[in-house]
């Protein structure tokens, strides 16, 4: 696609994605009704067995309370689906933004810079509108990082190893939803740290247990 048909398809996403929206966010309003009538069925129910009208107000506690655990997993369910659809509304909007000019919304990577660094500054690697910020699309620390470097790598690659992978980021920017969920990611946990995940996994791997715990 080119950008003319990039846009409208973005735009498309975007429009589509908000009345999927308000679609979700009306179950919600209705499974907080439901939670909110077969709570109050499950009280009055209880009160009236206390009371003694009659044992059958039993069963209508119990169905109450089915009800209300019913209604409150599948709000769960619809709250995720909904924080999921607004990450990738968000995302979408970003890409939209892109192409309008706007790399705000992305990663500038100023921590990278290096003044010793024999091109970087010559080139805008880093830095507000530079090329990082212009392709970045990283979720974690370790891809930001690792990006970084790979913009900064000063030594030669094979014609073979260039196109390894060329082809391996075609392939992947041809399944756009993949790409676009990966990246709505970010959206809702923010930016994973990787180097935190890792030092932690080697501090769980040190730990030591007990011989008679594992008997």
């Amino acid at each position: 696609m080119d950008q003319k048909e990039r846009s409208i398809h973005y735009r498309k996403q975007v429009v589509d994605l908000t009345q999927e929206i308000r679609r979700r966010q009306c179950y919600g309003r209705g499974w907080v009704a439901t939670q909110l009538i077969t709570f109050a069925g499950l009280f009055l129910s209880l009160w009236a067995y206390t009371a003694g009208v009659g044992s059958w107000m039993g069963i209508s506690a119990f169905l109450c309370l089915m009800g209300y655990l019913l209604s409150r997993h599948y709000d769960g369910q619809n709250s995720e689906q909904l924080e999921l659809l607004q990450a990738l509304r968000q995302s979408y909007q970003q890409e939209l933004n892109y192409l309008e000019g706007d790399y705000s919304c992305f990663g500038e990577g100023e921590n990278y810079l290096d003044a010793s660094h024999p091109f970087a500054l010559d080139m805008d690697l880093f830095g507000p509108r530079s090329l990082f910020n212009r392709i970045n699309r990283t979720v974690t620390v370790g891809g930001s990082d690792y990006l970084a470097q790979q913009l900064g790598e000063t030594s030669l690659r094979s014609a073979e190893e260039i196109a390894r992978r060329s082809a391996s980021i075609r392939e992947l920017a041809a399944d756009e939803p993949l790409c676009m969920r990966f990246i709505a990611q970010k959206a809702l946990r923010q930016q994973v740290d990787t180097h935190q995940v890792r030092k932690v996994l080697q501090q769980v791997q040190q730990v030591s247990i007990p011989t008679f715990a594992g008997s």
